[in-house]
């Protein structure tokens, strides 16, 4: 590439003067979308079809909200349960039925 042209001197300027941002290019809304629909099991192939008639795209988009509600909630339980652990508070005799608190001062 001849370093007269114009992309020569974009790529170079851009490179010596330090102008590109850090990291990966930021998300556009299609690719935002795109996220979404997958994360909610909504296959992307014919959603155009489907969407014109609004009660099916309905009951999709609810059902694909509940899923992803239910899997978020599952996934931050078995999150907590690993951060902490199910432990008893409360002291159980052997001889008896009572429930004790413990007697621990901090």
């Amino acid at each position: 590439m001849a370093e007269l042209r114009l992309p020569s001197r974009l790529l170079y300027s851009e490179l010596l003067n330090d102008s590109r941002p850090v990291g990966r290019p930021r998300k556009r809304f299609v690719n935002q979308v795109k996220s979404v629909l997958q994360r909610c099991n909504i296959n992307s192939p014919g959603l155009e079809k489907i969407a014109k008639d609004r009660s099916t795209w309905k009951k999709i988009c609810e059902a694909g909200l509940i899923g992803l509600m239910l899997e978020w909630t599952n996934a931050s339980y078995r999150r907590r349960l690993i951060s902490h652990p199910a432990t008893s508070r409360e002291l159980k005799p052997t001889h008896c039925a009572k429930l004790c608190a413990p007697n621990v001062t901090y």
